[in-house]
């Protein structure tokens, strides 16, 4: 009986151990796909989350990127130090944020790119006001020298994020305020 109780027991701590074993790998995978899909400086989504974004999968949806390109961060940089150029990056993607509507979803794609992910009915008829808000913010701010550039794509077009993203590169041209 007493062997029985102890390769029971053991069998018992042998399930408990795989068990916590288990749940701690478990643990590192969720805690490696967060880093992979959040970006630590700006805590916007990084370009891993893009490419995985479930929109994509909805054909027939159509949805705008948006990409950003900013201008004058190396200036920032050789000034001011990385650290200063770190805190342009931060103020660039909370004002991004701020400037486009709350049910836009935001990316850093590289240091000096951005994008902004929305349902095109939804963005279409704001865009200009959201970048003329975006524009005030970074002129009025600590970092003026910061100039953008954008450029546009839809779903309909492209059925894949690495091509959405192509052509909305192709599309910059430097964003310059309207008088």
């Amino acid at each position: 009986l007493m062997m029985v109780i102890s390769v029971g027991m053991i069998v018992f701590g042998s399930i408990i151990l795989v068990f916590f074993y288990m749940r701690h790998e478990g643990n590192q995978l969720k805690e490696a796909l967060h880093i992979a899909e959040n970006d630590s400086l700006t805590q916007l989504g990084t370009q891993f989350l893009l490419r995985n974004h479930n929109d994509l999968r909805n054909p027939g949806t159509d949805f705008k990127l948006i990409i950003i390109q900013i201008h004058g961060l190396r200036q920032i940089n050789s000034d001011s130090g990385w650290d200063q150029g770190n805190e342009a990056l931060k103020f660039f993607a909370k004002a991004t944020q701020q400037s486009f509507p709350d049910h836009c979803k935001f990316f850093r794609l590289n240091p000096a790119l951005f994008a902004v992910w929305s349902p095109s009915e939804l963005i279409n008829s704001r865009l200009e006001d959201s970048l003329h808000f975006l524009n005030h913010e970074v002129e009025s701010s600590p970092y003026p020298q910061l100039k953008f550039s954008i450029g546009t794509a839809s779903t309909l077009q492209f059925n894949n994020t690495s091509d959405l993203i192509t052509a909305a590169q192709k599309k910059l041209i430097k964003y310059v305020r309207p008088s």
